[in-house]
Parts: C-alpha cells; structure tokens; sequence
C-alpha cells in the first residue's frame, strides 16, 4: 500500500513522515501524576493533570477541576476536561495550554503552521473559547513568565475564536511564523460567567501543532 492510500495525504508531508506534531502528550494518554485533579486556581500555571500541559485561572480563587475522560473520537483513548467545580462564582480567565522548548519551537520557525484540534462543551459552558498561538524571539522561557513580565518580543501569531457544540468536532487553523521567533507557546482559553453548574466544562482531544500548509492524521 502507498503512502498515499495510507494517510490519504501524503502531499502534505513535506517534512517526512513522523515528528511532525510538536505538541507533547497532544493526545492526552500520558498523565503521571494524577488522573483528575482539583486545586484553587491561581494566576500562574500549575502542571496539575496530564504531562507536559498546565492551567491557569486568573483573578480569582475558584476551584478548578482537570480531569481524564474517555474519549469521543475513534483513534483516541483519553480526552482532558477542564472545569469550575459545580457553585464556583469566580470568573477570571481560564487557560489549558502547553509551552514548548526552542529546539522543538525552531521547526516552526518560517513555515506555514497549522493547528489541529478536537473539542467540545458541557451544557453549562460559555459559547466561545479562543485557540492562540503566542510567540516569542527569547530561548526556553517559562510558562510563568507569559503571565508575569511576557516572553521577549511576544506576540500571537494566531488568535482564534472558536464556538464549539456538544459534540466533539475537529478545527483546523493554519497561518504563518516568521523565521526570526524562536519559541512557541499554545494555549486555549475562555472567561466563564456566573456560578457554575454541573457541566461547566471544556474537552480538548488530539491536538496537534505542525509545519505544514493543511492538517494531517493525528501523531502522538
């Protein structure tokens, strides 16, 4: 069997075969420390469930729920849920997201980039949520960092409203990095509202970041 036939896609992999998705753990199967996780929120990020992602909620000290759920999509084992337990009133911004090393980011660097995801919302959710793409022109910086005195010469290179259903669905976004950013960060974020019910909830599954035009099967 061709490459084609197997991918259905083979065009789009102008980099090879494999390392095309720079996402860490973007399909949620790794999750050393625990496997659902509650915490007071605070205004940096905590790695508090799956590895290598972390979650931020700002201004407030509502509690938040993260959490490994079984997944919708057929080729997928988890998914990860990121809630205000059932009652919270706070309301600050809540993040889910990844940052990635230079040497991982630099792949990126003076490409066509696209991002590729899977989500859905619980019945008690806000309409939106944004997907970013922040980048900067420093070495290594931290997540902690992005939410103190910013990465150097940071900027979002994609910022996109996303208006997800119940049902899980892909999205695909793809846009341009400049050759001169040396790091890149991916996080999804939205503003809840009121007191939380039950479902107040975000699912995130197969997430993929990669130099390409188009998106392509999902690599772990």
């Amino acid at each position: 069997m061709g490459i084609s036939a197997a991918l259905g896609s083979s065009a789009l992999l102008p980099a090879g075969l494999g390392f095309r998705n720079v996402i860490i753990n973007g399909g949620f199967d790794v999750w050393q420390r625990t496997t659902s996780s509650e915490y007071a929120a605070s205004a940096t990020a905590e790695y508090k469930a799956p590895d290598r992602w972390w979650t931020a909620q700002l201004s407030t000290t509502s509690t938040l729920i993260v959490s490994r759920q079984t997944a919708d999509t057929t080729n997928f084992n988890y998914g990860c849920r990121v809630q205000r337990k059932s009652g919270q009133t706070g309301t600050g911004v809540i993040y889910l997201g990844q940052t990635l090393e230079t040497v991982t980011s630099k792949s990126c660097a003076g490409r066509q980039v696209t991002l590729s995801f899977y989500a859905k919302k619980g019945a008690n959710a806000v309409s939106t949520f944004e997907a970013i793409v922040y980048g900067g022109k420093g070495t290594d910086q931290t997540s902690a960092s992005l939410f103190s005195t910013g990465w150097t010469s940071g900027t979002s290179l994609l910022s996109q409203t996303v208006t997800p259903t119940t049902t899980m669905t892909r999205y695909t976004y793809t846009f341009a990095v400049d050759s001169t950013y040396t790091q890149l960060a991916l996080w999804f974020k939205w503003t809840p509202s009121g007191t939380a019910g039950a479902d107040d909830w975000f699912q995130f599954e197969g997430v993929q970041l990669e130099a390409n035009y188009q998106p392509t099967p999902f690599e772990q």
